[in-house]
């Protein structure tokens, strides 16, 4: 006989039962809760064995759960806590949706000049300026930067490499347009590099939009400069100077005396900057172990023709080797500055701007003051600074003909290190290079040297020819 349901009471109802049932069910919930609150940890049961209950807030602020037991250690419990916890990471992480500024590339390049240009040259500065009033500003000025393509950024450089600037100022009263130049193109790409990393640090564009963009080893993905045209397909050379050349230039300023002399040496024996030479003080060398640490730059406003002391520009240190005649010949430059730092006319009273630490300003927004450093190159007579070699330059071209450029020393020293087979890794740590291809479009050249080689290697191989 089937069981008959409970009988309801007058008055009663099904949906009142329910009802009630459901008042009973919050506070129980409730006291769940405050008890998870009260063990988020680990924690001893009262069975003997240990438990776990930990809880992450996510994106929107809500409270995730997650709890386990049976754990016969505390050790046991505590790592597995971890894990859970790591599992909500993850599973919140997967619901945030970032949300960009909306801003446009004009907003961004402002953000950039304001608070991300402070380490970088002056003359970089007026150059990104200059490129950004004369081309980019009329095309992307008004322009949200999060709307931009890839292919927008590579139609407009070529454009400008094919056609010329259509946007500018000169299309508009019909005047005839010129194509720019490559190396413009490139000085267009690189300030779209320094955009678009601005960009994304403040969430102006997707992160991974910009490194897909500008960094993706996937040809189709990164941006690609225009196909070289005309004499731009030719080969990019640097200027070197050969062994005969060298040793001219090297033998007139020993002659002459002149001042320059060690400056040429430093650029040609290890390969540094102009700006490295006249940065570096005598704790740099290492006169023992034939080292120079490079650690700084200076240079000069020239706005307000400021001297000043910066990071080197990679912003990072290294070390590079020299042969020991140029230590010999800085041994007796530093002799002769002992000599006449006790005489009244060698005076070191140049005041030189700190700016190696961009965030170390006082209250006036003024950087600390050098007066005095020790650097290598001061004239021993006067103890003043030596920050040009154009004298000794005008020389030169008088006496020899050859025009002396101090980054062509550079130049020089790199070349004769790759011909002579030293790897591209101890190449790149010796000059300070971040690139393979900065290598492979400045320094790879054949030289006369390498031309010869090749020749005897080849005049080997007939030996090998048994019809002879």
């Amino acid at each position: 006989m089937a069981k008959l349901p409970p009988r309801i009471e007058k008055g009663q109802t099904i949906a009142h039962d329910i009802l009630a049932a459901k008042q009973t069910e919050k506070p129980q919930k409730q006291e769940k809760q405050e008890k998870k609150k009260k063990r988020d940890g680990v924690y001893r049961r009262d069975k003997g064995d240990f438990a776990f209950i930990v809880s992450i807030n996510d994106a929107d602020g809500k409270k995730r759960w997650k709890e386990g037991s049976g754990f016969k250690t505390r050790k046991e419990a505590e790592i597995a806590a971890e894990k859970a916890k790591e599992t909500i990471r993850k599973r919140t992480e997967k619901k945030i949706t970032p949300e960009f500024q909306d801003l446009t590339m004009g907003e961004v390049f402002d953000y950039y000049l304001k608070n991300r240009s402070q380490d970088k040259k002056e003359s970089t500065i007026a150059r990104q300026k200059s490129v950004w009033k004369c081309h980019l500003s009329v095309r992307f000025e008004n322009v949200k930067i999060s709307e931009i393509t890839k292919e927008d950024l590579e139609s407009y450089m070529q454009t400008l490499y094919t056609k010329g600037d259509i946007w500018s100022n000169y299309s508009r009263y019909n005047k005839q347009l010129q194509p720019l130049s490559y190396a413009s193109i490139i000085q267009i790409l690189r300030l779209f590099y320094c955009i678009y990393g601005t960009a994304a640090d403040i969430q102006a564009v997707d992160p991974l939009f910009y490194q897909k963009t500008f960094y993706s080893k996937i040809k189709n993905e990164k941006i690609q400069m225009p196909q070289k045209q005309g004499d731009d397909v030719e080969e990019h050379t640097v200027e070197i100077y050969t062994k005969e050349q060298t040793q001219e230039i090297l033998d007139l300023a020993r002659k002459t005396g002149s001042s320059a002399l060690e400056i040429i040496e430093v650029a040609l024996y290890a390969g540094l900057r102009k700006s490295e030479i006249l940065g570096l003080e005598w704790n740099c060398l290492d006169f023992e172990h034939h080292t120079i640490r490079v650690k700084q730059q200076l240079l000069k406003e020239r706005a307000t023709g400021t001297w000043y002391l910066s990071m080197t520009k990679t912003k990072a240190n290294r070390t590079v080797f020299a042969p020991s005649l140029l230590f010999e010949d800085l041994a007796k430059l530093k002799q002769a500055q002992e000599e006449n730092k006790h005489k009244r006319t060698y005076q070191t009273t140049e005041i030189i701007e700190d700016r190696r630490n961009i965030n170390n300003k006082d209250e006036k927004g003024n950087y600390p003051i050098i007066q005095g450093g020790d650097f290598v190159f001061r004239n021993p007579q006067n103890g003043e600074l030596i920050t040009s070699i154009s004298n000794f330059r005008n020389l030169a071209l008088k006496r020899l003909g050859i025009n002396v450029h101090l980054h062509a020393f550079r130049h020089t020293h790199a070349s004769v290190l790759a011909c002579s087979g030293v790897s591209k890794q101890a190449l790149m740590q010796q000059m300070g290079h971040q690139r393979e291809q900065t290598l492979a479009c400045y320094y790879l050249q054949t030289t006369n040297e390498a031309q010869e080689k090749l020749k005897n290697e080849l005049q080997k191989l007939t030996s090998y020819d048994s019809m002879k």
